[in-house]
């Protein structure tokens, strides 16, 4: 990226090789969530995708965008999971 390398750890399920999903509608899998637990102050990462850039919750059976947690970075990937390798 901008002529440099960059390296991502592939451990603890970081999602290396796909975008940062920057989508404010929920999935699926979130509306699910929200209506088997209601008012969940967190949707895990297992069930809202590792790569999304926001951290969800429910409120009254219905998602909601908590914090913004991530940013995409030139290329569209989860930018704090890349590190530049120095040469």
């Amino acid at each position: 990226m901008d002529g440099q390398v960059y390296g991502c750890h592939a451990g603890a399920n970081l999602p290396c090789l796909e975008q940062a999903d920057t989508s404010r509608t929920p999935s699926d899998a979130i509306v699910d969530f929200c209506e088997a637990d209601p008012d969940a102050d967190a949707i895990p990462l297992s069930v809202a995708g590792r790569r999304t850039v926001y951290a969800w919750r429910c409120r009254g059976g219905m998602p909601e965008i908590g914090e913004h947690v991530a940013e995409p970075d030139a290329r569209g990937f989860i930018a704090h999971i890349w590190y530049r390798i120095e040469p």
